[in-house]
């Protein structure tokens, strides 16, 4: 009985202990302890009177991260190396690198701005993925974490096999003209160094391009096209990695057909009235759509007449029939043509155009200085003639009362001549009459004679007279040419 009041004794006295020992803890309202409080010096009631409660941690949200991917595509070849960065606007910071939303795969810590996650893939990661990324970083300021929104997400696949390229042709209607270009685009999604173009269903590439990983279209060109061009094309893009080459499936056909008609070119002349007199020059334009390498001109329907050698930028060429005779009149006609792989194709000839060449020339008109014709006896008089003379040269005549006075040949482009006549001594009235005439090709076509202007030569006046008084058949440059003739 004492030993079991002893033991009795015992039990209650470390029950008693315990309670007071979870007493001093404390009880919060969830059922877990808390610590005790502390003591600041006040009233045990009220431990913060007087001084504001410290504040607990809060979460400040940052801006929303950038996750890009490199390279640059929907694809990666197993041993191809890639990356994954994540962007953000701050310095020291921990971010984390997820797959498929909550899968966390790596994490960085202490990064500024940009956070990069380098991977290789293999054979065994092969398969689709989905990645994003967020930050976070902790202001000491105010003994805060902040953390960031997850990224968008950035999708791509590990795979073998590369996507089918597309394609496409310029002229886009597929019809061409024998001797131009044909412009094939091969485009792809995928960043390929070797891009291969086929035609029809041949088992080797016809023409093969290396390119930079940048490209995306590569543009296969077929110059001087013939008819045994034409046909269906596809293209394919193809890479090697650690030893093996991968090639994508070939895009769908594009088709292109060669026509060997060139187009019928245009033509017209100038002056456009087509009526030209003899010894002037005729223009006549003959143009084409198309690059060609020869421009022929006809005379009626017989052989090129001209002939013209073009450049590659020349679309256009200006046949120029210069010292015109009326044997040069008639209809005239162009044609282009090209020459593609030794052999030579014409287009079609122009339409027709003609011009007449007349030998009837402008009348020449004379005029007098005095501008009234009456001069004193013993002065000089000067006389102008007016006719065109064109470069081939020509030759002006001056009459009195139709007795050929003065003849003044002359080369180049001359318009007028002038006379001085300074032997009027007598007295009198008198004719005085011009013409001209134009050297073409050696023979001379005469224009009609001016109409007649008349010099009146009256009595002396007692002037003095201030040029000399007997000049025979001098000549001096005035406006054209002058001619000093001395008439008895």
């Amino acid at each position: 009985m004492l030993v079991y009041c002893l033991k009795l004794i015992i039990h209650m006295a470390a029950t008693s202990s315990l309670l007071v020992i979870v007493a001093s803890f404390g009880v919060d309202s969830a059922g877990s302890l808390s610590p005790p409080p502390v003591d600041y010096g006040g009233p045990r009631s009220s431990p913060f009177r007087g001084r504001r409660r410290p504040a607990a941690p809060q979460s400040v949200g940052l801006p929303k991260p950038t996750l890009t991917l490199e390279p640059q595509s929907s694809i990666i070849l197993p041993g191809e190396n890639y990356s994954l960065s994540c962007h953000f606007p701050l310095t020291r910071c921990s971010v984390e690198l997820y797959t498929h939303f909550k899968v966390r795969v790596m994490t960085k810590t202490d990064v500024n701005y940009t956070a990069v996650f380098r991977f290789s893939a293999t054979q065994t990661s092969k398969g689709p993925g989905t990645y994003n990324c967020k930050y976070q970083k902790f202001f000491e300021t105010n003994m805060t974490w902040a953390y960031s929104p997850i990224s968008d997400p950035v999708q791509f696949s590990i795979t073998d096999e590369l996507p089918k390229p597309s394609v496409s042709i310029e002229p886009a209607t597929g019809l061409v003209t024998v001797g131009d270009r044909v412009h094939i685009n091969c485009t792809t999604s995928y960043p390929s160094q070797i891009s291969h173009l086929y035609r029809e269903h041949g088992g080797r590439s016809i023409d093969t391009h290396n390119v930079s990983d940048s490209m995306r279209t590569i543009i296969f060109t077929i110059k001087e096209v013939d008819p045994m061009d034409g046909g269906a094309y596809s293209c394919s893009v193809s890479k090697a990695v650690l030893g093996k080459t991968y090639e994508s499936p070939r895009s769908n056909f594009v088709e292109f057909n060669v026509t060997d008609e060139l187009p019928k070119p245009t033509i017209s002349v100038e002056p456009a009235t087509r009526v030209l007199t003899v010894g002037e020059r005729v223009n006549i334009n003959c143009t084409s759509s198309h690059r060609s390498h020869i421009s022929n001109l006809y005379r009626e329907q017989g052989q090129p007449t001209y002939s013209y050698n073009m450049s590659e930028f020349e679309r256009s060429i200006i046949f120029t029939i210069k010292e015109l005779t009326p044997q040069d009149a008639g209809a005239y006609s162009c044609s282009f043509v090209k020459a593609v792989k030794g052999a030579e194709y014409e287009s079609p000839r122009s339409d027709i155009v003609t011009f007449n060449v007349t030998e009837k020339l402008p009348r020449a008109t004379i005029s007098v200085d005095p501008a009234s014709g009456v001069v004193s006896r013993g002065k000089p008089i000067r006389l102008t003639c007016i006719g065109a003379i064109l470069p081939s040269g020509g030759r002006f005549y001056f009459y009195r009362d139709d007795d050929k006075k003065g003849t003044l040949d002359v080369s180049g482009n001359f318009h007028a001549a002038s006379f001085i006549v300074n032997d009027m001594v007598n007295t009198g009235k008198w004719n005085y009459t011009c013409g001209y005439a134009r050297i073409v090709q050696q023979i001379a076509y005469h224009a009609p004679r001016s109409i007649a202007v008349e010099v009146t030569v009256a009595e002396f006046n007692g002037t003095s007279n201030t040029f000399p008084t007997r000049l025979c058949l001098s000549a001096i440059l005035l406006l054209g040419i002058v001619l000093v003739l001395g008439m008895e």
